[in-house]
């Protein structure tokens, strides 16, 4: 009963607008601090990956380990992201309003793994070119 009538207040309408706008902006910047994590992540361990190189592992296999490191760090935080959201939603009181559609749950998790997988094949160029020699020199 309150939320059918809760609309029907003034700026209702104008204030909810401002907060899914708001939501947006966090999900899209949320996106891009995953992809430039894993990006910085992936390029400190370039010395190592030189390493790897010139003990002779082949390329295919240190893009495919960095990219599955990216998707399990993904993975095990999109994990505890819901444990604590169920976690928070249970602890607060029926007065607050939240709502966790499985929509918006589907598309944060598509979404975060989309930009992991990104933000690790950003330095494949890098990993590929990367010259053993120098890498270790320095």
């Amino acid at each position: 009963m309150f939320r059918s009538n809760s609309n029907k207040l003034p700026g209702y309408t104008a204030q909810n607008m401002t907060f899914e706008l708001m939501i947006g902006f966090l999900f899209v910047i949320s996106l891009i601090i995953i992809a430039v994590f894993l990006y910085i992540l992936t390029m400190q361990k370039m010395h190592n990956l030189a390493v790897m190189r010139a003990q002779g592992i082949p390329s295919k296999t240190l893009v495919a380990a960095t990219v599955s490191q990216s998707i399990i760090l993904v993975v095990v935080g999109v994990v505890i992201a819901l444990i604590l959201m169920w976690i928070t939603a249970a602890v607060l009181p029926a007065a607050v309003p939240m709502s966790f559609t499985p929509a918006i749950m589907v598309a944060g998790t598509l979404g975060m793994l989309v930009m992991g997988i990104i933000g690790s094949l950003i330095p494949i160029r890098s990993i590929l070119k990367v010259d053993p020699a120098k890498a270790i020199g320095e």
